[in-house]
């Protein structure tokens, strides 16, 4: 279930890159912006009455190819761990539940702050990051003190990782 995960991330990646390029070199950018605006979560509370499926389907689209390597990597390493623990079916599971709760918290955040009032209508969110965190803190949530070897830092407990990673994505 991981390794499918990861190809219908790369394979999204790369049909969404396919078809922007092609839309762009043609002069037809709306069909991309189309694409865009049907995949990616908007902050949104009216844009998501009407497209709710976009609280899952922002988490299988990446624009930048560091982006997308980094939340594969991330979701591949914990992944494969945590699949051993509670299962594929599970590790799927935790995947779209991280992808809602992602999107919900975004939500949230960009109608009560009012930081984000100015750009709230054309703000959108897309990467894998939530569904990906959610694996990375269920799996160091399950063996905290289990330890991954790090280039350059050693042995590093998983607590310390999925730490980390979420001080850096805010």
């Amino acid at each position: 279930m991981v390794v499918r995960l990861v190809l219908i991330n790369v394979i999204v990646w790369l049909v969404y890159g396919i078809i922007h390029v092609t839309s762009d070199l043609f002069g037809i950018g709306a069909v991309a912006l189309f694409i865009k605006n049907s995949l990616y979560v908007n902050s949104s509370l009216m844009e998501l009455l009407y497209k709710p499926w976009t609280l899952i389907t922002y988490s299988f689209v990446h624009l930048e190819p560091i982006h997308l390597l980094f939340n594969m990597l991330f979701l591949y390493w914990f992944g494969t761990m945590l699949r051993d623990f509670i299962g594929g079916n599970r590790v799927l599971g935790l995947y779209i539940l991280g992808a809602i709760a992602g999107s919900v918290l975004y939500i949230i955040m960009y109608n009560a702050l009012p930081k984000f009032s100015a750009v709230m209508s054309s703000a959108y969110m897309l990467g894998a990051s939530g569904s990906v965190y959610a694996i990375v803190v269920a799996m160091a949530t399950l063996r905290p003190n289990s330890e991954i070897r790090l280039f350059l830092l050693g042995n590093v407990q998983l607590k310390y990782i999925a730490l980390a990673g979420i001080l850096f994505s805010f």
